[in-house]
């Protein structure tokens, strides 16, 4: 039997089966045989949702394909168009390392760096270098749908889509690649304010 959990360690789930496709060619084909048999397919990047959101039902444990999209995780900077392109499963880690070789950096960042980037738009996460949430980096996203086609949207072309892919958990489509804006690399510092308890519980 094999058994899946989030980062929270609250929600094993039972599943049929695990897949970790390493190119499109190998989600097309897990689409079509899900398909076939009959089977759901639930998305995951680095395991890092708290609720099982990106967990199958536990009622159909015979029913559950889960691709693992960890071992897709190409970054390729751009420098004539100061874009970035990413494959789903890689991490912010990854695009920031890759992006530093060239003086470059995202234009929005989270407070941890371990997140996988389809899963950050796939759940329309907020960042912390900025008041924007990070689909404000993305210029476009390819995906491969539920008919085994492939596709690119951005707010431009399908933009309908595009906006049902930002937060859906992957049940508009399998996100496969971004292309997101870069910023120059700049050295940051950060500025807080300590208040004593008694302040705090004065207003």
């Amino acid at each position: 039997n094999i058994y899946l959990n989030d980062v929270s360690k609250l929600n094993e789930t039972e599943i049929y089966s695990l897949f970790y496709p390493r190119t499109i060619n190998d989600i097309e084909y897990l689409i079509s045989k899900a398909k076939s048999q009959g089977k759901t397919i639930s998305m995951r990047g680095q395991a890092h949702t708290m609720g099982g959101q990106t967990l199958p039902s536990r009622r159909n444990k015979n029913k559950n394909y889960v691709c693992d999209l960890k071992y897709m995780n190409h970054v390729e900077y751009n420098e004539p168009t100061e874009e970035v392109s990413v494959e789903a499963g890689a991490t912010w880690t990854q695009v920031i390392h890759t992006l530093n070789l060239y003086g470059r950096s995202p234009v929005i960042m989270q407070s941890y760096c371990t997140f996988s980037v389809a899963g950050t738009i796939s759940v329309n996460a907020h960042g912390i270098t900025s008041d924007d949430a990070m689909i404000e980096s993305v210029i476009s996203i390819e995906y491969i749908d539920m008919n085994g086609k492939r596709g690119e949207c951005s707010r431009q072309k399908q933009s309908e889509l595009f906006s049902l892919l930002v937060g859906g958990y992957g049940l508009f489509g399998i996100i496969t690649r971004l292309r997101l804006k870069t910023v120059a690399n700049v050295k940051t510092s950060l500025e807080y304010i300590r208040l004593q308890v008694k302040f705090s519980l004065h207003y």
